[in-house]
């Protein structure tokens, strides 16, 4: 016969049942941490790819279409514009939040040979003739489902900031378009001013978002000129920040530029408070040429948005916690 001691076979005392819990809801905390931090990792990798994949779309779209401008060489017509003025009592609501507003947000239009045009269907019964397009970019903080013009209600419901691309086919472009010396004029009908405005719809060519989380957008040109004192070529880098102050414009800073057929136009300055126009002008200097263009846009991830649209009444984020949240991107073309 087999005797069981009873001793052996007790069970766990209320101290090991505790030390065992308590281990377990360790482990447990730990597991949980960890998958915690890898989800967290994975989507702020997400959110940081998304990011760069916005930024080379949108600097794909714009430099696609400066490598293709098209400039009439002798004319003294703007062929590419950029800068604006604000235009518009709601214009505010186009650059984001009251204290994350844009201060740089594009501007830019001018001609290209789009190959998108007719929405590819070149040479075919949709090719309405023609190879010249006009095309704009700009920025706008509003809810990208919304209609673009005629709807002023619910602007920051969901709003979100985003780069848009308007294009005007060569048939339009030739109908509606051209006419005036100045390409903003050519490409907004209803007047410079409201070049940005939302609602204004005297815009020729639909507006379209083809990059979000865009949050500013600025230009670098590299021009060359002669100074007819000094007798020689001067080369200089010239930032257009077209929503600057005025108080930051200086002899690397302008708000507006434009390339002609002779030339390139600034108000930055040439000396002291000189603009090149008026040294150009004056005589002072001569042969202005652009020789290249860098667009550089701060791009934030969508992580950046949402804390934006949550913060927005209780702690809203100021424009220098945006940038500090958001990447530089950029990219050069030659000009001819």
């Amino acid at each position: 016969m087999k005797i069981i001691n009873k001793k052996s076979c007790r069970g766990f005392s209320l101290a090991e049942l505790a030390l065992s819990v308590a281990i377990t809801v360790i482990l447990l905390l730990v597991v949980f941490s960890i998958a915690t931090t890898a989800s967290d990792a994975l989507d702020s990798t997400n959110a940081s790819v998304q990011r760069d994949k916005n930024a080379d779309e949108f600097l794909d779209y714009i430099s696609r279409d400066l490598e293709s401008i098209v400039i009439v060489e002798g004319s003294d017509d703007a062929y590419l514009s950029i800068g604006v003025l604000a235009g518009g009592a709601d214009w505010s609501k186009n650059l984001g939040p009251a204290s994350s507003e844009m201060t740089n947000n594009g501007g830019l239009c001018f001609y290209t040979a789009a190959t998108d045009r007719y929405n590819g269907d070149v040479n075919t019964s949709s090719d309405g003739g023609g190879d010249v397009s006009c095309v704009s970019y700009t920025l706008y903080w509003r809810n990208y489902v919304q209609s673009l013009t005629g709807n002023t209600a619910g602007w920051e419901t969901n709003a979100r900031y985003g780069a848009f691309r308007s294009l005007v086919y060569p048939d339009m472009t030739y109908k509606e378009v051209l006419g005036e010396a100045d390409v903003h004029d050519r490409m907004y009908t209803g007047g410079v001013d409201r070049v940005l405005d939302v609602n204004n719809s005297g815009v020729v060519g639909s507006r379209h978002l083809i990059a979000s989380n865009i949050f500013e957008m600025s230009y670098m040109f590299e021009i060359e000129y002669t100074d007819i004192a000094a007798a020689k070529k001067v080369a200089k880098v010239v930032f257009i920040k077209p929503l600057a102050l005025d108080s930051e414009k200086s002899l690397n800073i302008g708000k507006v530029a434009q390339i002609t057929g002779i030339g390139f136009k600034s108000d930055c300055y040439y000396s002291g408070t000189t603009s090149i126009d008026a040294a150009v002008a004056s005589g002072a200097i001569a042969n202005v040429k652009a020789k290249s263009v860098t667009v550089i846009v701060n791009v934030m991830d969508s992580n950046t948005q949402t804390l934006i649209a949550k913060r927005e009444t209780s702690s809203p984020l100021t424009r220098v916690q945006v940038l500090a949240k958001c990447r530089a991107f950029s990219r050069t073309v030659q000009l001819p």
